[in-house]
């Protein structure tokens, strides 16, 4: 229903940078990914200021695996934040960082973004997740080392 009522706003040729916003946002929570980059980037271009269009860029082409440059926009969404607590932006950046492979300043960031935003269940959740990573990253090199080891097969029946 959202799209239905932002979509002409969004789509006329006299589209505010506000409503392209809107509309990105709307684009990503239905999974158009590269549309939602599109009115993201057309709402920053009308309007170099809007924070939030640079956020959900970032959003966007971080759902297309576009990680590196995702992570500028992220970046700048952090630094030019003037919606409160930046806790939305840290919490995306942390996932960023994850999927890059960077789980320790990951875990930084979203152990801040839990303190500025205590009972966000997105973000306690996207919490335990990177934890997880982190956690799996430091076990990694015993589980290779428990699988180099040689086993006696498992019997193909069970025994009786």
């Amino acid at each position: 229903q959202a799209a239905e009522i932002v979509s002409p706003f969004a789509l006329s040729t006299l589209a505010l940078p506000d409503a392209q916003t809107e509309y990105a946002a709307v684009q990503i929570l239905q999974g158009h990914y590269a549309s939602a980059e599109y009115y993201a980037a057309e709402a920053i271009k009308n309007d170099a200021g809007n924070i939030e269009a640079v956020h959900y860029l970032a959003i966007a082409q971080d759902l297309q695996g576009k990680h590196s440059s995702a992570n500028t926009h992220f970046n700048a969404a952090l630094s030019g934040w003037d919606k409160g607590a930046p806790a939305p932006v840290m919490n995306n950046l942390a996932l960023n960082l994850a999927l890059q492979g960077d789980v320790d300043t990951a875990v930084e960031m979203i152990s801040s973004a839990a303190s500025l935003a205590p009972g966000r269940r997105d973000i306690e959740n996207n919490f335990r997740v990177i934890h997880g990573l982190k956690n799996a990253k430091r076990s990694a090199p015993v589980v290779r080392k428990q699988a180099a080891v040689k086993r006696a097969p498992v019997p193909p029946k069970k025994p009786v």
